[in-house]
C-alpha cells in the first residue's frame, strides 16, 4: 500500500467513527403543541431534569419526560416523548377547559 492509500483508509476508518459516536446523541429538542404554555418554558423544566440538546439517548427516560411535564403543568393532560434521528420531540395535549 502507498501512502495515499493508507491515508485514505484511514480518514474513512475516522469518518465511520465520528458518525457511530454522534448519531446517539439529541441535538435538537421540539416541542409541540403548546398553546397555554411557552415551549422555551417547557424547554427550560426538561433543561432541570438534564434534558439538553447534546445529550446522549440512552440517558434519557422518555416515559419520566411524559410523566414529569403532566405533572408539573396544570391543564396539560396528554404527554408523548420520542425521539426521531438525532431529534427529541415532545407533544403535547392541553386542556380545552381551563
Amino acid at each position: 500500500m502507498t501512502i495515499q492509500e493508507i491515508f485514505t483508509v484511514k480518514n474513512i476508518i475516522i469518518y465511520f467513527v465520528i458518525i457511530f459516536f454522534l448519531q446517539g446523541n439529541i441535538y435538537e429538542v421540539e416541542i409541540i403543541g403548546c398553546q397555554k404554555y411557552k415551549e422555551e418554558d417547557i424547554k427550560n423544566f426538561l433543561g432541570e431534569m438534564g434534558i439538553k440538546e447534546g445529550i446522549n439517548k440512552k440517558k434519557i427516560n422518555l416515559k419520566d419526560i411524559e410523566f414529569s411535564i403532566r405533572d408539573e403543568y396544570y391543564g396539560i393532560i396528554w404527554v408523548t416523548a420520542y425521539t426521531d434521528g438525532s431529534k427529541l420531540l415532545v407533544e403535547i395535549k392541553e386542556s380545552e377547559y381551563n
